[in-house]
């Protein structure tokens, strides 16, 4: 029936299950990667719209797909409603169909009695599973604050108890992993987010460049971690000094320079353009952060803030590492007890004349003198502690980590 009334790229499931596999093979055919589910707006359809959800929703929160769900009004399948209504208005609902995982906080809120204490609740538990999934603390804000809203009947006072109340419920959900799939990931995974971040932001948000480099001056983060991050910061460097001229960006890292002139350059199309006649292998593994889907552009909303979080992820991961060769060289170690040092002493006194001094003093004295190694690296891993204190309250403070 689509195909009928000109609706080209479309594939009927023809009562099988639509699976990961199959998805992957449709995104294949789209340079957009683009889906929109289409069943029968019935129980059945919306059952089997939640089944395909399931299947590929890793990939979904993960931007490897942008993955739409369109429900046509009154129950109508496709071919009904095309006989009907006509392909002009099906063609609308379909620009507007909604991701995913507002489709499914409808299907949470649909129905629902919210004044109703067990139906409430019903819909709070639902809501906190489907978000704490969301890997993305800027993303997971936003929905935090949408539902919020939705549940309060547009009290707002009452909306921001209920946003910091389901803020902590998804809180205890990740840390106590219950959301396995995605939970807390290793120190590399982090560190490649947290680069793809700021890179991201690097391209997409161009009255922030001057800023972004005089942050990573100043914080010591300029060599990135992973070898495709590296090689796409020398690209845009090099970009940069072309059509800025040489020398132009030392003192915009420093903060002597406005970088107005460097926030005018299209970099993301100067980019593609360069990797596609120097490097389309490594064009084709930043596509994600030249063309962000939309859950991506959403996770922009807020670039100031967002930079202060990645920097801060970063460098927590670089404190981390120091503290740990801190903590390992404090254990190698051979501390000298309070009991040696008084033996010593005394030994000291038996040989010769004795020291006048204060015999606490002298015993303090020969301890810090001993073990000064040891108390070096004391003092500097509780120092790096401190610090990652400190840092850590800066992500929260800036990023509404939840």
């Amino acid at each position: 029936a689509l195909h009928a009334a000109g609706v080209r790229q479309a594939v009927a499931a023809l009562g099988t299950a639509m699976g990961s596999a199959q998805i992957t093979q449709l995104c294949r055919c789209s340079e957009s990667r683009r889906i929109v589910l289409n069943f029968d707006a019935d129980g059945a359809g919306v059952r089997a719209a939640q089944r395909t959800i399931g299947e590929v929703e890793h990939q979904a929160l993960q931007g490897q797909l942008e993955l739409r769900v369109l429900h046509l009004p009154a129950g109508k399948d496709p071919d009904e409603f095309l006989r009907l209504q006509g392909p002009a208005d099906y063609l609308a609902l379909l620009d507007k169909a909604p991701l995913w995982l507002d489709w499914q906080i409808e299907q949470l809120l649909e129905g629902r009695d919210l004044t109703k204490a067990d139906q409430f609740q019903q819909a709070v538990q639902g809501l906190v599973e489907l978000l704490g999934k969301l890997p993305q603390s800027a993303l997971r804000s936003h929905y935090l604050q949408q539902v919020a809203e939705r549940l309060s009947g547009g009290q707002a006072r009452l909306a921001l108890q209920l946003e910091e109340d389901l803020r902590q419920q998804v809180k205890g959900q990740r840390w106590h992993g219950r959301s396995s799939r995605h939970g807390q990931p290793g120190e590399a995974g982090v560190r490649e987010r947290a680069e793809a971040q700021l890179l991201r932001l690097y391209l997409h948000c161009p009255q922030l460049r001057g800023e972004i480099r005089l942050e990573l001056r100043q914080r010591e983060l300029e060599e990135f971690g992973l070898p495709h991050h590296r090689k796409l910061w020398a690209q845009l460097s090099q970009l940069e000094e072309e059509k800025l001229g040489v020398g132009q960006l030392e003192p915009i890292s420093r903060g002597l320079a406005p970088g107005d002139e460097l926030a005018a350059l299209d970099l993301p199309r100067l980019l593609s353009d360069r990797l596609l006649e120097e490097d389309s292998a490594l064009l084709h593994r930043l596509t994600p952060l030249l063309e962000p889907n939309e859950l991506q552009q959403l996770a922009l909303g807020n670039p100031s803030q967002q930079l202060r979080g990645t920097t801060a992820s970063l460098e927590r991961q670089r404190v981390l590492r120091r503290c740990k060769h801190l903590l390992e060289a404090w254990g190698t170690q051979r501390l000298q007890t309070l009991e040696n040092c008084i033996a010593r002493l005394l030994e000291a006194d038996r040989s010769g004349p004795g020291d006048s001094g204060d015999g606490e003093s002298r015993i303090g004295a020969l301890f810090q003198e001993l073990n000064a190694d040891a108390l070096r690296f004391q003092e500097l891993y509780y120092l790096e502690r401190k610090y990652l204190q400190a840092l850590d309250e800066r992500r929260c403070n800036q990023v509404a980590v939840v």
